[in-house]
């Protein structure tokens, strides 16, 4: 059986708070079935799913060769959201405005990557940092969208990581690619 990958930008220590804090206020480990480990936030920009041992090499080296192609890029924090109904969300997630840069870089990696991965999925993305998600029955409780003093970030790069579902962190990075200055 392969493992499963995605790719995806880590998210920096600086959100670990803003993440717990709102996992906290909203009791979410009271209504959702996983919060993710705070060393595995992160914002995916491909899921992969199962992929052989042969296609790794191959995937690594299209991303080495795409991350040159993009440069470096500021985000920002700024919301919480979800998706689902606003009484039961199915996941809730810190959220930014859309940037141009992120875009570009999301759409050349999936792009690039249908070759390997053999999937032809529609492009829906949606850039977001998951703090919950599955909701346990009968166990939904309201989330109110709200916005924030929003928190910069800095994006140098982007990551493969192979999935450790019975692990806590789950992710594992196994290949960094340093997008250009």
């Amino acid at each position: 059986m392969s493992a499963h990958y995605f790719i995806g930008i880590k998210a920096p220590a600086a959100i670990r708070p803003i993440a717990a804090s709102f996992q906290h206020q909203y009791h979410l480990s009271d209504t959702y079935k996983v919060l993710p480990h705070e060393e595995d936030l992160h914002m995916t920009l491909l899921f992969i799913g199962a992929l052989a041992d042969p296609h790794i090499t191959p995937m690594k080296e299209v991303l080495l060769s795409l991350s040159p192609q993009h440069k470096k890029f500021q985000l920002e924090i700024n919301h919480l959201a979800y998706f689902g109904s606003p009484k039961g969300p199915r996941v809730v997630y810190l959220g930014m405005d859309d940037s141009a840069a992120l875009s570009s870089l999301q759409q050349a990696i999936h792009s690039q990557c249908q070759n390997i991965t053999g999937r032809t999925d529609a492009n829906r993305f949606t850039p977001h940092i998951t703090i919950a998600k599955k909701l346990k029955p009968a166990a939904g409780k309201p989330i109110v969208k709200e916005e924030f003093t929003g928190v910069p970030f800095q994006v140098d790069g982007f990551s493969l990581f192979r999935i450790h579902p019975d692990q806590s962190p789950k992710y594992e990075e196994i290949g960094y690619f340093e997008l250009t200055t």
